[in-house]
């Protein structure tokens, strides 16, 4: 017997989505089932346009709240401390949570590039997120493995961003539409 409460919608399943995200539960599944979950509608219900716009609306609320709380948490975690002592377990902590919170902004640039059809169709299928992001940092990186994590950061933003920065300068008539030196 399924339950229903407001538009319809199963509280079971709202329910155990809230809890699992509120309690930070990651699920122990492999990530390609993890990034495309499906819901299979039974043979007692039919799907509401209107209750699937409701819905797919409420997930960048969720969203929005659960980076605020995380704001609250990691204060100054996005970008290291220029000042602190190079090289220490401290500032290389910094950097490793900074390239960690810069990957859902290379998601949202990813999806939206190929999504507008202003990057490769090549790198939009070759495009996921790295194991380093989904690991606990147990270890604080190296210097090595900091580098390398960056580059891939780099090549990958590189790649997402030239389409729309070349529509963009285009668009505002600024050449350095996108210069960040």
């Amino acid at each position: 017997m399924q339950w229903t409460y407001g538009f319809g919608v199963r509280a079971g399943g709202v329910a155990l989505l809230a809890f699992g995200l509120a309690g930070c539960i990651a699920p122990q599944v492999p990530p390609d089932q993890r990034l495309t979950p499906t819901v299979e509608p039974t043979e007692l219900e039919t799907l509401d346009p209107f209750i699937l716009s409701i819905d797919i609306g409420r997930w960048p609320v969720l969203m929005e709240r659960a980076e605020g709380g995380l704001t609250l948490r990691d204060v100054g975690a996005e970008q290291p401390d220029a000042f602190a002592d190079p090289g220490t377990e401290e500032h290389r902590a910094e950097m490793d949570a900074a390239l960690r919170a810069q990957l859902p902004q290379l998601a949202t640039l990813a999806a939206r590039a190929c999504a507008a059809r202003l990057a490769e169709p090549d790198d939009c299928a070759a495009f996921t997120l790295p194991d380093w992001l989904w690991a606990q940092a147990e270890v604080v990186p190296d210097l090595a493995t900091l580098h390398a994590r960056s580059a891939w950061v780099g090549d990958w933003t590189n790649r997402f961003s030239v389409g729309p920065c070349t529509y963009g300068a285009e668009a505002s008539a600024d050449p350095l539409f996108c210069s960040v030196e």
